[in-house]
């Protein structure tokens, strides 16, 4: 857990820092790998007042308590937040069990969905790749994505696209692990896939569930209307990035369009399945968003 520590009108003293850090250090069970609290120790009309507002990559959680004594204030912060973390976890819980019992949406053919081919590169567009990209937050990142998919159609809008990117990262983070990540999301009146890539100078905190910085993003920006279809499209695309030697030369690339020839080279090489049973990384951080 990463912390910070500041007091108002109080001395933190190494050893309430050390109190306070050894009691945070029960909420980590929670969320272990990827969770940030700011702690804020003050005096208030002669009250010791301790509260945290903690960001837990899937919303924040705020609590704070008071008391005689400054020890016993963080033990009553620390069951509060205990309390509302689980209360936070179980609204994620039901929220992603109403989306996993819905039935499956029946939709006629549409032909202009059929003209794609399942390849990732077939997705992208030289324009619509950025190679040593200077963006230091994730959700800098998710703007620039939104920006460069909305090149592909002039209908689309950069603002609401970042929205749809940002909605499916709150259900849970789309990195996929070992650096890379896959923002997407599905559009409303959208007919087709289209796909953009950043390649970062630096990596960024993806809250992926591996821990791991970002510097690889690959967002893909599917139709509403074909979700059933698309999962198993974006299953093969999560397997393909998974592979260590294309990672290895992606992140070396410094022209757009050899990127993409690169992407496309090993598709045809190695053809990306679609079946949606057999990929390991579907539930977790792909998918029904």
């Amino acid at each position: 857990m990463r912390m910070e520590i500041t007091g108002h009108h109080v001395e933190i003293t190494d050893s309430m820092r050390a109190y306070v850090v050894q009691k945070f250090e029960k909420l980590e069970r929670h969320f272990p790998r990827a969770i940030h609290a700011h702690v804020v120790l003050q005096i208030e009309k002669e009250r010791m007042k301790a509260e945290a507002r903690i960001s837990l990559g899937r919303g924040d959680v705020f609590a704070d308590a008071e008391d005689d004594n400054m020890y016993t204030a963080v033990d009553q912060l620390i069951d509060k937040l205990d309390r509302q973390i689980t209360k936070h976890k179980e609204r994620l819980a039901d929220r992603y069990r109403k989306e996993s019992d819905k039935p499956p949406s029946i939709t006629k053919p549409d032909p202009e969905f059929n003209h794609f081919q399942p390849h990732l590169s077939d997705l992208l567009a030289p324009e619509r790749i950025l190679c040593r990209s200077d963006v230091a937050s994730k959700k800098c990142a998710l703007e620039e994505l939104a920006r460069l998919l909305a090149q592909s159609d002039e209908t689309l809008s950069p603002g609401k696209i970042f929205d749809c990117l940002l909605a499916r990262e709150r259900l849970s983070n789309t990195g996929i692990g070992n650096g890379v990540a896959m923002p997407h999301g599905y559009l409303e009146n959208n007919k087709r896939m289209v796909g953009a890539c950043i390649q970062l100078r630096h990596s960024i905190d993806f809250d992926a569930e591996d821990g791991k910085p970002v510097d690889l993003a690959f967002s893909i920006l599917l139709p509403a209307d074909h979700r059933d279809r698309c999962l198993g499209h974006l299953s093969g695309f999560a397997r393909m990035l998974d592979d260590r030697a294309l990672k290895s030369r992606l992140r070396r690339m410094r022209d757009p369009r050899k990127m993409l020839q690169l992407l496309a080279d090993h598709e045809r090489k190695h053809p990306p399945s679609h079946s949606i049973l057999s990929s390991p990384l579907l539930n977790a951080r792909v998918g029904s968003g």
